[in-house]
């Protein structure tokens, strides 16, 4: 039977009993220190002691890397709430390319080098189909998913050290933002103006909204009266429909966005066209009806969005133009009107105003300068002149 005590604010040790010492005889058990709420200790706890009961319990000083990183995926981060695609990613990372290359390594044995060593392969030839080596951006990710698992382990107790705090993870090259021009928009419209893209379009380039949070729009989400909308949900590729309609990663995500004028009278428009197209129907509006959605009412497919948006800027003879493009343009439009960096990151719901100042520092050196000319103006004389 398995005991669970307090140790600390939401830390707990949980203890099941494994058998005897076969040198010895003396009792032992299987003890983890676990972080979280009372339920999910519980919760963690029964698991154990279903491992124990089947055989499968592995002392964490026998383990290898491989049977550490499958129990951390199955015990910890679903016990997370994760969000499914973020799980689905992790699993594909552990089992596909962390397993097959680091899995037989003793946990306990795991240094630097064999990591650094593993970097180097993946850069080189890490791609599963045998085709070449995987981008840095990609490893990356690899050695983020390995970091944040053992870092797991040294705050359970089970692990001294984060040995993959050492490596250097391989840095990718960061693509300059290539926002559109006003005229670059402007074609980009006329190519989508007798589609069903051209309205979800208008959204993206007017508000800098991502592609989930333009097509997880209700009815109810978008005010015309008051001109302004309010992003609590995404519309996200999953499987299943209850994975489907997520909401935001972050809280500064969650956020309400004002409507320019021009916008809100499109989508009055936009509006009053979809009002008489359901009365044909005999069918009303509903508030938790998506704001764009396919003629018989259904979701617009996330990425039939993405390939319309590149086709049609294709047309309109835009290169390289692809649907995050229309968020940087936001951005772009914004520093160059002189916003202030925090606006911009509010707007378009960054994390924090570092990684907006991170994406789009490039674009505001003309801030800065106009910055100095204010000090200028403001200070205009106060400096003795020497004699």
């Amino acid at each position: 039977m398995a005991s669970i005590d307090a140790r600390g604010e939401n830390k707990w040790r949980i203890r099941v009993y494994v058998g005897r010492d076969a040198g010895t005889g003396k009792k032992k058990y299987a003890i983890e220190t676990y972080h979280g709420g009372w339920r999910e200790a519980q919760r963690r706890a029964r698991q154990l002691q279903t491992q124990v009961e089947a055989g499968g319990y592995v002392e964490p000083s026998r383990m290898t890397l491989g049977q550490y990183l499958q129990h951390w995926l199955e015990n910890t981060v679903e016990l997370k709430n994760v969000r499914p695609r973020t799980f689905k990613r992790y699993r594909e990372i552990v089992t596909r390319h962390l397993i097959p290359n680091l899995g037989n390594i003793k946990l306990k044995q795991l240094q630097p080098s064999h990591i650094e060593a593993y970097y180097s392969k993946a850069l080189k030839e890490g791609r599963i189909d045998g085709t070449g080596g995987l981008s840095a951006q990609t490893v990356q990710h690899h050695a983020r998913v390995l970091s944040q698992a053992l870092s797991h382990g040294v705050n359970m107790e089970e692990l001294g050290r984060n040995v993959a705090q050492k490596v250097k993870r391989p840095k990718p090259k960061r693509k300059e933002v290539e926002p559109l021009t006003r005229d670059g928009v402007s074609k980009l419209l006329q190519a989508a103006y007798h589609t069903e893209f051209y309205y979800p379009l208008l959204v993206a380039v007017f508000t800098g909204l991502r592609r989930s949070e333009v097509l997880g729009l209700t009815w109810e989400s978008v005010n015309l009266e008051e001109r302004y909308l309010t992003v609590n949900k995404g519309l996200h590729t999953h499987s299943t429909e209850e994975e489907r309609y997520q909401p935001p990663k972050t809280d500064k995500s969650k956020r309400r966005v004002s409507l320019p004028n021009e916008l809100v009278l499109a989508l009055r428009h936009y509006r009053e066209m979809q009002e008489a197209a359901r009365e044909r129907l005999g069918v009303s509006i509903l508030p938790g009806d998506l704001f764009f959605s396919r003629a018989d009412g259904s979701m617009m497919h996330p990425d039939s969005f993405s390939k319309a948006c590149v086709r049609l800027a294709k047309k309109a003879g835009l290169e390289g133009v692809h649907l995050h493009s229309l968020r940087h343009t936001q951005a772009s439009m914004l520093i160059e009107q002189g916003e202030f960096p925090k606006v911009i990151s509010e707007r378009l719901g960054h994390a924090s105003t570092a990684f907006t100042n991170d994406i789009y520092g490039h674009l505001m050196p003309g801030m800065e300068q106009s910055a100095a000319a204010k000090v200028d103006a403001a200070l205009e004389g106060v400096i003795i002149a020497p004699e």
